[in-house]
């Protein structure tokens, strides 16, 4: 008889957080509620991705339990590692935004156009002409007037829109 020579298996590769996380997420959607050790195994792997070296399961644990020093060392020596990085690298200045009053006058103007047109009623897709500008500036005119029972304040909005409208609208 032959012997049957034993050979022992290596464990399969773990797979990549990303793989682990799928099979628990499969695994809890068929019924099947992850273990603890399942649970902690990933949380060591996420943990080790983090700070750069293998975390084990008792490291874990560890945390869990309150106990920080197994992680402390390794906290520390990337903050000195990040500090002595910040000390050698040369401290370039940003580069101040270039500002060009000519256009930030330009840019002003269109805001206000648009907020006169809002007052007015009309949107951005409405093509303007000075006639259709002043028929409507009578129309709120006749809304708000204050001697028609209106507010003063609306009635200075409208007259100031209707006055930067055709302003706009006529030629120099």
């Amino acid at each position: 008889m032959p012997s049957a020579k034993r050979t022992r298996k290596s464990p399969p590769p773990r797979a990549g957080l990303g793989q682990q996380l799928g099979g628990l997420f499969d695994q809890m959607l068929a019924g099947h509620p992850p273990s603890k050790a399942q649970l902690e195994q990933v949380a060591a792997d996420m943990v080790g991705k983090v700070i750069g070296r293998t975390v084990t399961v008792e490291e874990v644990r560890a945390v869990r339990q309150g106990d920080y020093a197994p992680l402390r060392e390794v906290a520390e020596q990337y903050q000195r590692a990040r500090q002595e990085q910040q000390a050698t690298s040369p401290r370039v200045p940003r580069p101040r935004p270039f500002f060009d009053p000519e256009m930030a006058a330009k840019i002003e103007h269109a805001k206000e156009l648009g907020r006169a047109r809002a007052v007015l009623g009309f949107t951005k897709d409405h093509v303007l002409t000075v006639a259709i500008v002043k028929t409507r500036h009578r129309e709120l005119a006749r809304k708000h007037h204050p001697d028609a029972g209106g507010s003063t304040e609306k009635m200075q909005k409208v007259n100031w829109a209707a006055d930067l409208l055709v302003q706009s609208l006529s030629p120099p």
